[in-house]
């Protein structure tokens, strides 16, 4: 709804322009692209804790994926 908005990354690298990323169906993380470690990689954030994790790390730049529903 647009109130308590928080940044959950924090980061001076590029990340997913807005809506190009992709909550979790319980709404728990968020599916996301950014070139933080030098390559662009799939994240997925905690919305909780703010705790990020790298799921593609590969050598390619990997800019897109969603939840299977």
């Amino acid at each position: 709804n647009g109130e308590n908005l928080r940044n959950l990354t924090n980061s001076p690298a590029t990340e997913s322009p807005q809506g190009d990323f992709d909550w979790s169906p319980d709404g728990s993380q968020i599916l996301f692209h950014t070139d933080a470690d030098g390559n662009v990689e799939i994240y997925v954030v905690d919305v909780a804790s703010g705790e990020t994790t790298n799921i593609s790390n590969s050598p390619a730049a990997d800019m897109s994926g969603n939840w299977v529903r």
